[in-house]
């Protein structure tokens, strides 16, 4: 029997997921072997694993991705014995973001569990840093893991090594594998126009070799087992509606709607129990039309939600299941030729199952709401639909690119072309014109439309619950074909109030203050733009609490510094009403605002908490009191929540924080605070604190 490949991953972004996929694609080109590809969770059982590679990715504070979260948790289960994996010989890759303090903690987390428990490396493991390229460490990552996966395959045929392992359909039922071995003949009668010698999408990108079709390692073609089958209209079911503002209520619950909960909504990704339809009360500019960047809040009810509602704490973020861009699938419904009113079951042959995010067989679906809900056409296509996609291709030209774009010689170019611009599944077609897939062929390897999480501003208020965030634009270029909104954001901004959004709690215990911790200080919270959120919910729980106390405010809770900046305060001072009442309720003792745009004649104009600069710069102005808060006498219970855009800012944060306490640090007594190892006494003292967890954060790139 064929020995068995594992190929594991764990993805929120889906770039693991993509990954992972080209792993399993070149994998399949190998004799004798056979490959289950799967995600972490659905892996749960390693008893008659031998072969493994995985591919995860950290999200969070380096929590593990939804698809892999249980996965780890079965590998930290106290009850393995030490050589329960003893049997599994495995290689990892791992990916994340350097402007990440937790880089690569997932993962990493992973290889450890695995070889406490007796799995053996066969490759050792690699750590991608998105800040500088992922491809820098898949690449040479991929060229050493062919031949050492020839090596093992070798090994294993010439012991005899026996898999006797289940095998079950990959990607929760879709083959790899397609009805030939993959090798296509260009000059195959399918209508190529072998005239047209004109230019193709990437013939201008310099410094690439495009190799040519002869030596091209290109995957196996996907198979093609769903079909879309037309549904009445009149037959009596529910009737399904397309509406980008709304939730589409009777589709998306099959009752009506009712605003009550669902169990299994498009987007949901796990956690904080079930998606909701939460009435949207309000959405409001808190920018003006001269600011760079727009800010919206974002009011939502949620007190019908259930208990998870209710235990939302402060630190804790709210999902919201989005909606693709309207145009955008109109566009894409457009240049496939086919009719968005049409309505249709997904159905599957030869035993196959759909991907569990695309709706099941008994409910029926327009084209438009599969492509607005179900599946993200805007993500960069993985290398399995590039490779459908080839199979499409009327130009012989165009055809022969698409392949080159799904081969593995060619990930310089992938990079460079598509991932690095993250093109659209619509800007792909568009540079390919004669490219006419169908709809059915594409769906499987479209992948879900993911949940985005948004930092709750508020406590202990389900009735209105408070969302800040900023618009993201994207601007034509670089191989995109239209400039376009942010999915969520874009989304977000369209909905009128009254809309129903399919939102669940997520918990995330990595930025969770205790109550003692929240009430008696110090806190030092640092959180510029809409990284100021989840701290006003901090502060708003301690003023809830003053509240319930009555009178002696600041008798009753510890001292607490907040530090915000925005660009101008006239252009998107967006948290300037909560933290004026939070300030005057004694919730937060000290405010300082930093305003990094400012012109000349605006500066006289600032009041003695506000500066020209960043939230570094106030650091550094007040060293001293940094100084008294983290080496004082408060010094073992201080807390600092770093909040905001990860790129560099949680960096430069750390830097100057580091750099305010290293005038005093060695006037402590203290000699866990010297230095020590790598590292100055100062640095060495916010590792400890971040160990003790007394230092968070919570950053997002």
């Amino acid at each position: 029997m064929p020995a068995t490949w594992h190929i594991l991953y764990g993805s929120q972004t889906g770039q693991a997921q993509a990954i992972a996929e080209d792993i399993a694609s070149e994998l399949q080109t190998r004799p004798k072997i056979r490959v289950e590809l799967r995600t972490c969770n659905e892996q749960l059982d390693l008893a008659t694993v031998r072969r493994l590679i995985i591919v995860c990715s950290s999200t969070g504070d380096g929590d593990a991705p939804d698809n892999a979260a249980k996965f780890v948790r079965l590998l930290s289960r106290s009850d393995l014995p030490a050589d329960a994996y003893s049997h599994i010989r495995f290689s990892l890759l791992g990916l994340g973001d350097t402007n990440y303090t937790s880089f690569g903690k997932c993962p990493q987390t992973i290889e450890t569990k695995l070889k406490s428990l007796g799995a053996e490396l066969f490759l050792p493991t690699a750590l991608a840093d998105d800040a500088v390229g992922l491809e820098l460490t898949v690449g040479p990552f991929l060229e050493r893991l062919w031949p050492a996966v020839d090596a093992l395959i070798a090994a294993d045929a010439a012991s005899d090594v026996k898999n006797d392992a289940k095998i079950v359909d990959n990607m929760a039922g879709i083959s790899l594998t397609g009805a030939g071995s993959g090798a296509l003949d260009i000059n195959a009668d399918i209508g190529c126009d072998y005239s047209d010698d004109g230019p193709v999408f990437g013939d201008d990108l310099e410094g690439v070799a495009w190799p040519d079709e002869a030596s091209l390692a290109v995957p196996p073609l996907p198979a093609r087992y769903l079909s879309l089958v037309d549904h009445p209209a009149d037959d009596g079911a529910a009737s399904v509606t397309v509406d980008a503002a709304d939730a589409a209520d009777s589709e998306l619950c099959g009752d009506g709607g009712a605003g009550g909960a669902f169990g299994r909504p498009p987007g949901a990704i796990g956690g904080g129990g079930a998606t909701y339809l939460a009435p949207l009360l309000a959405l409001d500019e808190l920018s003006s039309s001269a600011a760079p960047k727009r800010i919206w809040r974002v009011s939502l009810d949620v007190s019908g939600a259930g208990a998870w509602a209710h235990s939302l704490a402060p630190g804790d973020a709210i999902s919201l299941c989005p909606a693709n861009c309207p145009q955008e699938v109109d566009d894409l419904l457009h240049r496939l030729g086919v009719d968005g009113r049409r309505v249709v079951r997904l159905v599957c042959s030869g035993g196959k199952k759909a991907p569990d995010h695309l709706p099941p067989a008994d409910r029926p679906v327009t084209l438009a709401s599969l492509l607005l809900r179900y599946v993200d056409i805007r993500q960069p296509p993985s290398n399995l639909l590039r490779r459908v996609l080839a199979e499409y291709a009327g130009n012989r030209r165009e055809r022969l690119r698409l392949r080159q774009l799904c081969a593995r010689q060619t990930s310089e170019a992938k990079t460079r072309l598509l991932l690095g611009p993250r093109l659209s599944l619509l800007d792909l077609l568009r540079h390919f014109p004669s490219c006419r897939p169908p709809l059915d062929h594409l769906l499987p390897y479209l992948p879900r439309l993911q949940a985005r999480p948004y930092s709750l501003a508020n406590y202990g208020s389900p009735s209105s619950v408070k969302l800040y965030f900023s618009e993201v634009y994207i601007p034509a270029e670089s191989g995109r074909t239209a400039s376009r909104e942010g999915v969520a954001t874009g989304w977000l901004r369209r909905l009128s109030p009254g809309a129903r959004i399919p939102v669940y709690g997520r918990e995330n215990r990595n930025f969770r203050l205790t109550e003692s911790q929240m009430t008696d200080g110090p806190l030092l919270l640092i959180g510029p733009g809409t990284g100021c959120a989840p701290l006003c919910a901090f502060l708003d729980w301690r003023r809830q609490r003053l509240l319930e106390n009555g009178d002696a405010k600041e008798q009753q809770l510890g001292e607490a510094w907040l530090l915000h900046g925005c660009r101008r305060p006239d252009w998107d001072f967006a948290f300037r009403e909560p933290i004026e009442v939070l300030k005057d309720s004694g919730a937060v003792q000290q405010v300082r605002l930093a305003f990094s745009r400012l012109d000349e004649s605006q500066i006289p104009k600032l009041a003695s908490n506000q500066c020209r600069g960043y939230v570094t710069n106030w650091i550094a102005t007040e060293a001293a009191e940094i100084r008294r808060l983290l080496l004082g006498e408060h010094k073992s219970t201080c807390c600092v929540l770093v909040c905001g855009d990860a790129t560099g800012m949680a960096k430069d944060v750390l830097a100057a924080l580091e750099a305010a306490l290293t005038p005093g640090i060695d006037k402590v007594d203290d000699s866990s605070t010297k230095k020590s190892g790598g590292g100055s006494a100062a640095a060495h003292l916010l590792a400890r604190m971040r160990i003790e967890g007394r230092y968070k954060e919570d950053v997002w790139s």
